[in-house]
């Protein structure tokens, strides 16, 4: 598992936008209308991701690793949500981890946190509409990509939104859910 804090990435004043939905829009095949796939992670990676995320932090903590996310005894559900950064707020803290297949977020300020950025969620893609000239866009997808792409990825865009002068960066996030028990 890969740790990946040299990356230090504040992004305090976080506003959700669409927390829990899907981007309506045409639905491929034609015809118009409808809703458009949302840009969710393999489910079961995500719970394997998690599972060795737990297992990591109780190893180095020194408690004994909590059993693995059993899908037989929980039933979960994914998330889509989208957060938009200022960039002049980046020095409060975002820390990636690598963890199985997945590149999760392991830790966050408490400024982020309350803003509604998780840990063990995923960053999907991260986008900025219009540069100075109102027409560029810087448009990436983080989607299952490993810890350096995805903190490449972060920093060019924090690269193009200094240099456009734009103060808003959206990331796109995945989060995973316990949401009941499953009939035994």
């Amino acid at each position: 598992m890969k740790f990946f804090f040299p990356l230090l990435l504040t992004f305090a004043t976080l506003s959700v936008n669409a927390a829990f939905s899907i981007k309506k829009g045409p639905v491929s095949g034609g015809g118009g209308g409808g809703l458009a796939s949302p840009n969710l992670v393999n489910k079961d990676k995500f719970v394997a991701a998690i599972t060795v995320l737990e297992q990591e932090i109780a190893k180095e903590n020194g408690e004994e690793p909590p059993p693995p996310l059993d899908e037989s005894k929980f039933f979960f559900g994914m998330a889509r949500t989208e957060a938009t950064l200022t960039v002049e707020q980046i020095k409060m803290g975002l820390y990636l981890v690598e963890a199985g297949e997945l590149t999760l977020v392991n830790g966050v300020s408490q400024d982020v946190y309350d803003a509604g950025v998780s840990p063990r969620d995923t960053i999907v893609s991260v986008a900025i509409d219009g540069g100075s000239d109102g027409v560029g866009r810087f448009d990436e997808q983080t989607k299952e990509m490993d810890i350096e792409g995805t903190a490449n990825v972060i920093r060019g865009a924090i690269q193009y939104a200094t240099e456009q002068k734009v103060d808003a960066v959206l990331f796109e996030l995945n989060r995973l859910m316990k949401m009941g028990y499953a009939d035994q």
